[in-house]
C-alpha cells in the first residue's frame, strides 16, 4: 500500500516533539485556505510560513507542517500531564518503522531509527571488517561528512579513499567503473546531492558495485519524501535519511535501513 508523507510525519512526529512547538491554528480553527490555482495539491493551508512568504528552501530544513506541531504539542502536553507509558513510546516507535519500510519498500525488521544521516554512514563504515589495501568509492558531490569519515578510514585503517570527479554536474555509472575493483568493499552515494541537487542512477552505480560484491550505501535525506524511493529495485544494501527536509518532521529521527541479506556484513560496535 502507497504511503505518503502526511501519513508518516503524523506517527514520526511525536518522536522529535521538541523541534517547533510555535504557532498553530487555535483548537477548533480552519486554516486559511488558498485557490485551487494558487494551491494545487490543497496543502498550503498546512504551513504557516505560507501565509508570509514563499519558502524555497526545503532541500535544506522545511518548513513545520501544522500536523507536526500539533502531534508535538499533544505529546508534551501528555508528558506534562501523565506518567510517560514506555510501552506506548515503542509501540509508536514500531508503527513509525513500518511506515517508513512501506515508503521504500522495505520490512520494518529492516528498519532502526538513528538521529542523524551521517550517524547512519558511520555505522555501515565502522562496521566493515576493512583490511589494509581495501578501498572505498564515493564522488565529489558526496555530503562532505563522508570525506572526513573516509579519511579517517584511510589514516586508521590503510583504506583507499577513491573519489569519482562529476563532469559538468553529473556522475554517471560509468565514472564509478575505473574505480571499482575486487577490493572495493563500499560504494557510497548521496542519493540527491546537496551540492547541487544532481540526482544519481542507483540502479546502475549499484550494478557496478555488487558486480565486484561492493555493498551500496545511500545517503538519502535529500530524496527520501521528493522522489519516490525503491530500494530493492535500486539495489541499495543501507540507507538513512533525517527527516527535517522532505519528510517534514522534526531533528533528531534518521530512519536507517539495511537490507536483510547483508546484516552478517555489517558489525555496529
Amino acid at each position: 500500500m502507497p504511503l505518503d508523507r502526511r501519513s508518516f510525519l503524523a506517527s514520526a512526529a511525536s518522536l522529535a516533539a521538541s523541534a517547533a512547538l510555535g504557532r498553530s491554528t487555535p483548537a477548533g480553527a480552519e486554516p486559511p485556505q488558498a485557490s485551487g490555482r494558487d494551491d494545487p495539491l490543497g496543502v498550503r493551508g498546512d504551513f504557516p510560513i505560507a501565509e508570509t512568504r514563499t519558502y524555497l528552501n526545503s532541500a535544506y530544513i522545511a518548513p513545520t507542517p501544522r500536523q507536526v506541531v500539533d502531534e508535538g504539542r499533544a505529546f508534551m502536553e501528555r508528558r506534562a500531564a501523565e506518567p510517560l507509558n514506555v510501552g506506548a513510546l515503542l509501540r509508536q516507535v514500531g508503527q513509525s518503522r513500518t511506515k517508513f519500510a512501506r515508503l521504500i519498500n522495505a520490512t520494518p525488521e529492516e528498519v532502526a531509527l538513528l538521529y542523524t544521516t551521517t550517524e547512519g554512514e558511520n555505522i555501515v563504515a565502522n562496521g566493515i571488517s576493512w583490511q589494509r589495501g581495501d578501498n572505498v568509492v564515493i564522488d565529489d558531490l558526496h555530503y562532505e561528512a563522508a570525506f572526513v569519515l573516509y579519511r579517517q578510514l584511510e589514516a586508521r585503517h590503510g583504506v583507499e579513499l577513491r573519489i569519482a570527479r562529476n563532469r559538468d554536474g553529473a556522475v554517471e555509472a560509468r565514472d564509478y567503473e575505473p574505480l571499482v575493483d575486487a577490493r572495493t568493499r563500499l560504494v557510497s552515494v548521496a542519493w540527491v546531492s546537496s551540492v547541487n541537487g544532481f540526482r544519481h542512477d542507483l540502479r546502475a552505480i549499484a550494478e557496478v558495485a555488487h558486480a565486484h560484491g561492493a555493498l551500496v550505501y545511500a545517503d538519502a535525506i535529500q530524496a527520501v519524501g521528493m522522489v519516490p524511493i525503491d530500494v530493492q529495485a535500486a539495489g541499495v544494501d543501507a540507507l538513512c535519511c533525517g527527516t527535517y527536509k522532505w519528510l517534514l518532521a522534526g531533528f533528531g529521527v534518521a530512519p536507517f535501513y539495511v537490507r536483510r541479506s547483508v546484516l552478517d556484513r555489517i558489525r555496529p560496535d
